[in-house]
Formats: C-alpha cells, structure tokens, sequence
C-alpha cells in the first residue's frame, strides 16, 4: 500500500491541482478561479479547514471536468514521481497487489494509479452527497478495510507512507517504510513503538 503526497509523488499534489485548476480556469472561466483564490485564502486565514477547502475545490472540479486537461495535468505530476517506489512497483511479482491509498481526490488518484499500474485506488470521493468525508485517517482506514475485505486478507503487507496521518493503517501493517519522514511523525511512531524502515 502506498500513500500518493510526499510518498509516490514529492510533492503536495493537491496544492498542484489547485494551481492547475486555477490556470485552466482563469481564462475560460475567471469567475470560478477568482473563488479558488477566495477558498485558498480563507484557509490561510484559517476560517475554514482543509476538508472544508478541498470540499469546495472538489464542488469546482465537478462543474468544469470536461473542459480540464487531465493529460496536461498528469504530466506535471510525473515529474515529481519518486523513482525507487516506481521501481518496486515496476519489479513486483504475480502474487502482489498494490493500492493507492490517499486523500488526494479522485479525479486525478485514480489516474495516477492507473498510470503506474495499481490494482486499487483509494482516494477522496468526488461525489458531494450528504456522507461525503475526506479519505483521511480513520476514515482512510475504513476505505482500506473495505478494499482488503474484498481480497479476503485482514492485513497490510507492506505500507509506503510520509505522514503519521496513517498511524491507523501503520498498526495494521506488517512493514513499514516512512518516505523521507518529518521529525513529528518520527516521534509519533516511535512513542507507539512502531517500527519503521526510513526510506
């Protein structure tokens, strides 16, 4: 199981999607990328939380995906691809299945996860109803739960991850790799005695 921020891509992908979206939109359809500012600035006046912000960039998103360059958006992301991860994933043998488990959106996760060739893709729902949750934390975990109950295994081989936002599923893993970890996550880690392999 890999995480897709900092972990497969270096980079904060969904800043990236904002920035995209924003450049797709200024031209076509300023209006709407005049709100993007508006959201953006908002959260860093932290009158609204980062669910919230990606709630409302994903109430965007929906009403302009089929004017937006979804190629042309890929193509940045590859530029930040973290290559031993990619090899691995390229090296993986018959019997392995490989999930992108993020709270990144959708519409761009599940692209990525085809490009590399994952088998699954957990990600946060474009699909605005009254239940929808950012794919985060606990509710990550629950996401994972429903794609290893399909598999019939109880257990994450191997986790790939940056961020003690996935202590959940780090407890439920049997290998642990931290990608380039921050010095909170490496204390969060070690207070519940996890053990990790820095990579």
């Amino acid at each position: 199981m890999v995480d897709l921020d900092f972990t497969l891509i270096n980079k904060n992908t969904f800043h990236v999607w904002m920035k995209f979206l924003f450049m797709q939109l200024v031209f076509k359809r300023p209006l709407l990328a005049l709100q993007i500012l508006y959201y953006v600035l908002l959260r860093v006046l932290r009158q609204i939380s980062h669910s919230q912000l990606k709630y409302k960039i994903i109430k965007i998103t929906n009403r302009v995906h089929d004017v937006l360059d979804m190629d042309h958006f890929i193509g940045i992301i590859t530029m930040y691809t973290n290559e031993d991860i990619i090899n691995r994933l390229k090296e993986r043998n018959c019997c392995e299945t490989w999930i992108l488990a993020t709270a990144a959106p959708e519409i761009y996760a599940k692209r990525i996860a085809e490009k590399y060739g994952f088998d699954y893709c957990c990600a946060t729902s474009m699909n605005l109803g009254e239940e929808w949750e950012e794919n985060i934390r606990e509710v990550k975990l629950k996401n994972v739960y429903s794609i290893l109950n399909e598999l019939k295994i109880k257990e994450v081989d191997t986790l790939y991850t940056d961020h003690h936002d996935d202590i959940h599923i780090m407890k439920i893993s049997n290998k642990i790799f931290l990608v380039n970890p921050s010095p909170k996550t490496i204390e969060v880690v070690k207070k519940l005695n996890i053990k990790y392999i820095l990579s």
